[in-house]
């Protein structure tokens, strides 16, 4: 297993980052066909594998992986998709970007480098999962009615504890079933699946990109989306469950590790706030990772 403090033949150490060079070897698809998703992630080893094999199945073909120095690396974890060509991974320490956020330079990272490899990447976090509604059955389905907009910003569905004090057996969709009614405005927030063909680089937040001049991005409703909220909710056709809490447990965990953008450090009192104010019971998730 490689690791940066093993290296093995076919990595090597490169501006504090650990780098397997195969990593970096494009895939030779053609491009309409590739939808990429990255994340920028630390210490959340127990939470990735369910994450690609959800997104796999929807029809997403590469993952890239951004370890943000997790004290174990995630490699080890993911060695089979590596091995497959599924996941692109790399551990890094040091970084270098103008917001200052290892978030952001990991998503940065990700569309410069490998971007134009996919005409769609999804930039979304671990704890985030996408569902599709309305028959949709797969990513490409959907993608391809937005094809002349910048992105599609999918809004939040957030998600309690649903009374987890420890760590629960399973996975996190069987899991975690309470959330917010559906046009609470904590789900304005939305996330980006970003045309590749029109965006530049990574905004201010981990909600918001720079396209090219008179392209935008918008919501599922073909609504213009300038900020890292929409106006209203728009969850008819793709919604993007957010496992914000988990459990009490895995929560704690979350607040030692801080913010992945570096914004904000969420303390019990948010996870309390979360917990009373999700009050809809919601299963479409729950049982198995299948499309809605």
């Amino acid at each position: 297993m490689l690791s940066c403090s093993n290296l093995t033949a076919g990595s090597h150490l490169k501006n504090g980052m650990c780098v397997c060079e195969r990593w970096a070897t494009a895939s030779s698809e053609p491009n309409s066909k590739l939808r990429g998703m990255s994340s920028d992630l630390k210490n959340q080893q127990d939470d990735v594998r369910e994450w690609i094999e959800h997104h796999h199945k929807l029809g997403a073909s590469k993952f890239y992986v951004m370890d943000n120095n997790s004290t174990v690396p995630m490699v080890n974890q993911l060695y089979d998709f590596i091995d497959a060509g599924v996941v692109i991974y790399k551990y890094f320490v040091e970084y270098e970007h103008p917001s200052g956020y290892a978030q952001s330079w990991a998503y940065d990272q990700c569309l410069q480098r490998y971007g134009s490899s996919h005409r769609w990447m999804a930039f979304i976090d671990a704890d985030e999962f996408l569902m599709l509604k309305q028959g949709y059955q797969q990513l490409p389905d959907l993608l391809r009615e937005y094809e002349m907009h910048a992105a599609l910003a999918v809004n939040w569905l957030v998600f309690s504890s649903s009374g987890h004090i420890r760590k629960p057996q399973g996975s996190t969709l069987q899991n975690y079933q309470h959330c917010f009614p559906t046009d609470n405005g904590v789900n304005r927030h939305v996330k980006i699946i970003a045309n590749t063909q029109y965006t530049v680089e990574a905004g201010g937040t981990p909600h918001e990109f720079v396209y090219s001049e008179g392209k935008h991005a918008v919501d599922a409703a073909f609504n213009k989306v300038d900020s890292p909220f929409t106006k209203t909710v728009q969850a008819d056709k793709v919604v993007l469950h957010h496992y914000v809490l988990k459990s009490l447990q895995e929560f704690e965990s979350k607040m030692l590790r801080g913010a992945a953008h570096g914004t904000l450090v969420k303390d019990l009192n948010f996870f309390w706030m979360i917990d009373t104010q999700a009050t809809e019971l919601c299963l479409q998730a729950a049982g198995s990772m299948q499309v809605l």
